[in-house]
């Protein structure tokens, strides 16, 4: 059975399509919940993955924090209400934030 999807020479390959598909080099930053009363600052306005000790985990952006909670808007907060998608979540019940820092490669 022939294959429906063309074949192209390396060089082709290689000089034409490859840098569409050039990889974006991606860091996960994962915080703890020890040492995020000291690390509130570096998460501002982040898009930030926030994993609770009941495990459930929020997706959204970071709004403010003070040393008792993170008040995060959740992402499909765009195109709706910002009261009712926004929501604070208390220190004392994260287990650790994640976010992502795009690098070169």
């Amino acid at each position: 059975m022939k294959s429906s999807f063309p074949t192209y020479p390396p060089r082709i390959l290689r000089r034409h399509l490859l840098p569409i598909f050039a990889p974006v080099g991606k860091r996960n930053i994962r915080i703890a919940r020890q040492a995020l009363p000291q690390r509130l600052q570096e998460i501002a306005g982040q898009e930030v993955h926030v994993v609770m000790l009941d495990g459930k985990t929020h997706f959204g952006t970071v709004l403010s924090s003070d040393g008792k909670a993170i008040h995060l808007r959740d992402q499909n907060a765009r195109w709706t209400s910002l009261k009712r998608h926004s929501q604070v979540l208390p220190l004392d019940d994260i287990m650790e934030v994640i976010f992502d820092i795009v690098t070169a490669y």
